[in-house]
């Protein structure tokens, strides 16, 4: 039988390889985002934002919600998204009906957000070469033997997917010796 820890190293090697790949782009996000939001917290505390605020006005519920299709809060009472646009709020006053939001439009937060997006489609163009390029990949991987022996096979087909894994040498076996003696 094939050696039981080269099994979970490969697997759990496996593993981890899938868990960045799916993974690996939402916490890139999270931490550019909190990066971002952190950076603009600190920028409003300063009081520089005042000269770049924009005065947005919109009708209110009785319970004090702002009434409007194009308005949703991100994060209440701090960040909204108003017509496709990210603002940041410096102040809410709410009077006579209507709530008066001093904003700050949040252009580096926007421009996150498009990076995501356009990252997230090219993924969805390059997912049926991603999964051309593991299919061939694991098809040379052949399984021999009573033993279970894992030999890799000819990597040739591999080559033509644009991804340069034919230049490594890739090989695993058992090698054939008796076990050590116990002593």
């Amino acid at each position: 039988m094939a050696n039981p820890d080269l099994r979970k190293l490969l697997a759990i090697t496996m593993l981890v390889v899938l868990l960045i790949n799916s993974a690996g782009l939402l916490c890139f996000y999270l931490a550019e985002r909190n990066e971002i939001r952190n950076n603009m917290v600190t920028w409003l505390q300063t009081g520089k934002a005042d000269k770049y605020c924009t005065l947005l006005e919109f009708p209110v519920t009785t319970a004090g919600q702002v009434e409007s299709r194009d308005f949703q809060w991100e994060l209440t009472n701090k960040e909204f998204i108003y017509k496709g646009n990210l603002y940041d709020v410096v102040s809410i006053r709410i009077e006579n009906g209507k709530a008066h939001i001093r904003c700050v439009a949040d252009k580096a937060e926007d421009h996150l957000i498009q990076k995501i997006r356009m990252a997230l489609h090219n993924r969805k163009e390059d997912k049926t070469r991603n999964a051309t390029f593991l299919m061939k990949f694991f098809s040379a991987f052949v399984v021999i033997g009573q033993h279970n022996d894992v030999l890799l096979g000819d990597l040739s087909h591999v080559c033509n997917t644009g991804i340069n894994a034919c230049h490594y040498p890739l090989g695993v076996s058992a090698i054939p010796t008796p076990p050590p003696e116990m002593l």
